[in-house]
């Protein structure tokens, strides 16, 4: 592995920029996941180095902390209500259920927390025709322990159409301990 560095400069010195360090050189055969307990086909769309195609998903994600919590990414996943696959469920309703995987990435591209979650929702039929003009909005906090620059990634796999996607973000993690004001972004 290579580690190469990046160097950023700029004309107007009252500009800040927030950068990774560098990257890794790696081939595609050593990004492929080690052998997992969980989902492989959610583990590859992670680290691919461009987004998956298939199911369009949209990230945003954003520094958050609070008292009780401490530094957390909060991400919000839009998916496209017309690649929603509903199935019929008991009493009428209809049920989706979707397979998710978000891992969060230091700036040397190591893992600082992951998470696999299931969800199934269930909804009146009548709410199709909105949710599929609308989407839905799936959105997860993922606590982060230090100050630094973060890589978000996702998947999601839709369970009944197994129609999958992936996005990713940086965010910036500030460290709040010099007392500044620090926007993470406006949603």
């Amino acid at each position: 592995k290579n580690f190469n560095k990046i160097d950023i400069r700029l004309k107007r010195p009252e500009l800040k920029v927030s950068s990774r360090a560098g990257f890794l050189g790696v081939t595609t055969e050593s990004t492929k996941p080690k052998k997992r307990t969980g989902d492989s086909e959610l583990y590859e769309a992670i680290v691919a180095p461009l987004p998956r195609a298939g199911m369009n998903l949209r990230l945003t994600a954003f520094f958050g902390n609070t008292a009780a919590a401490g530094n957390f990414v909060r991400s919000l996943i839009h998916l496209d209500g017309s690649e929603i696959t509903f199935v019929d469920d008991a009493n009428g309703m209809k049920k989706a259920s979707f397979d998710v995987v978000a891992v969060t990435m230091n700036e040397k591209n190591e893992v600082v927390d992951e998470f696999t979650r299931a969800h199934t929702i269930k909804i009146d039929s009548a709410a199709i025709p909105l949710i599929s003009r609308h989407g839905l909005i799936y959105s997860t906090d993922v606590p982060v322990k230090k100050a630094g620059m973060y890589n978000f990634r996702v998947a999601v796999r839709d369970a009944n159409s197994r129609l999958l996607g992936s996005a990713s973000q940086m965010v910036q993690v500030a460290d709040l301990k010099n007392q500044k004001l620090f926007l993470s972004g406006l949603t």
